[in-house]
């Protein structure tokens, strides 16, 4: 059924967070044909370096952005010493101790490496395995599906009960169907309804345990 489905599908999502203890000593390094090109250093110095027209890699304070011109920036590292969200897998590696988180930039995103629109450009986040405070792998539940099911479960319900109610025999049939297509859509909206994230830690090879 289309509503199950709908319930089923883009429930959760997967992705890889990582945390740094000191935005300086985070790098950043566009790619090109000859391979990635240091942009940013991790020496903690403030300091701003032009990518391209009207596109700026800064480092502020405790965090690290790319500035367009005339457009909000975007995170390399937030306040909190957050990375970009990505997939876990696939753009994330290892380079001897050096953790390597790789995106690709539009005026409006930071992307994961495998998402590559039109117009974007590819950079490298790295830092020292020593430098991340915690690494984790969450399943986020998206809520959105259990609304729309228990909704659709309840008018299906609702609907369906008031032709049973009815003297015509076509009337009841289809009051039976909607009633029985009712229960699976209100008991997976609920179940997703009632989910909570799932967080696993990653395995950084050589990463200073948190205390």
């Amino acid at each position: 059924m289309l509503g199950v489905a709908l319930v089923a599908s883009g429930c959760t999502k997967r992705y890889a967070e990582i945390e740094v203890r000191d935005p300086g000593k985070v790098a950043v390094a566009t790619v090109g044909p000859r391979g990635p090109e240091m942009v940013l250093p991790p020496d903690g110095a403030p300091r701003a370096v032009g990518l391209a027209p009207g596109v700026v890699a800064e480092r502020r304070g405790y965090q690290v952005v790319i500035a367009w011109q005339d457009r909000a920036p975007l995170h390399l590292v937030d306040e909190f010493g957050v990375l970009p969200r990505t997939p876990p897998g696939p753009g994330i590696e290892f380079r001897g101790r050096t953790l390597v988180a790789e995106y690709n930039i539009t005026p409006t995103q930071v992307l994961p490496q495998a998402n590559q629109p039109s117009g974007s450009f590819p950079i490298e986040v790295s830092t020292d395995v020593t430098n991340i405070r915690d690494a984790r792998e969450v399943h986020e539940v998206r809520h959105w599906p259990g609304y729309v099911g228990v909704s659709v479960g309840l008018f299906f319900t609702i609907t369906g009960m008031a032709l049973l109610a009815s003297q015509e025999s076509a009337n009841k049939v289809g009051g039976g169907f909607l009633v029985a297509a009712s229960l699976p859509l209100v008991v997976l909206g609920v179940l997703n309804l009632t989910s909570s994230n799932e967080v696993k830690q990653l395995d950084i090879p050589g990463a200073v345990p948190s205390r």
